[in-house]
């Protein structure tokens, strides 16, 4: 039986993905559902221990997870799952990485309008790198759920957690980054790579 690891994105944990890890359980495949580092605690906790996590403290979780199984798994990950995944493949042996609407590693360029709208209330607060980020409801209902019931979106929105605010300045700053958190070396990733993404 195959593995599969699935990483979720910004302000989620792993029971994020429901019906859509079950479909792939009846595929035959063992999938991994993991949670980033303190996404699975109470909201306030998170939001006390999860601000200055970085991009390669989640990354050095997958690892080990991946490195735990018996077999090379195939990794997918959604939006900043997607670049975690990325980031994964240059570190360990992976069967094929999956990246679902992936967020953007250094060199591709970001500064759409649509991301500015999103998240310039974080980057207005002073410190923000070492603030958490809260859930913003009109990101999540217009930006990440805009095609969604409005009882899905209400049901969902309430099981969000904050997000690392110094993963966001590794994401919207890579350059002021002494980590380089967000830079891919492309070259060391010789599996396949499935990319998916689209308007809607």
């Amino acid at each position: 039986m195959k593995d599969i690891v699935l990483i979720h994105g910004t302000w989620c944990d792993g029971s994020v993905w429901g019906e859509f890890a079950t479909e792939l359980e009846k595929l035959g495949l063992r999938v991994h559902t993991p949670s980033l580092r303190y996404h699975d605690l109470p909201y306030k906790d998170v939001e006390e221990k999860v601000a200055k996590v970085s991009l390669n403290d989640y990354v050095e979780d997958i690892v080990e997870l991946v490195e735990s199984l018996d077999e090379p798994p195939i990794v997918l990950g959604h939006s900043l799952g997607g670049l975690i995944a990325q980031l994964v493949g240059v570190k360990t042996k992976v069967e094929g990485l999956i990246l679902m609407g992936t967020a953007p590693a250094a060199g591709i360029f970001a500064f759409y309008p649509s991301n500015i709208v999103c998240f310039y209330k974080h980057f207005l607060r002073w410190g923000f790198w070492k603030k958490s980020m809260p859930p913003y409801k009109h990101v999540f209902y217009d930006y990440c759920m805009n095609n969604q019931d409005p009882e899905d979106k209400e049901r969902e929105y309430a099981k969000l957690v904050p997000e690392s605010g110094f993963i966001s300045f590794q994401m919207a700053l890579p350059f002021l980054d002494k980590q380089k958190g967000i830079y891919v070396d492309f070259d060391k990733i010789k599996e396949p790579v499935l990319v998916i993404t689209g308007t809607d």
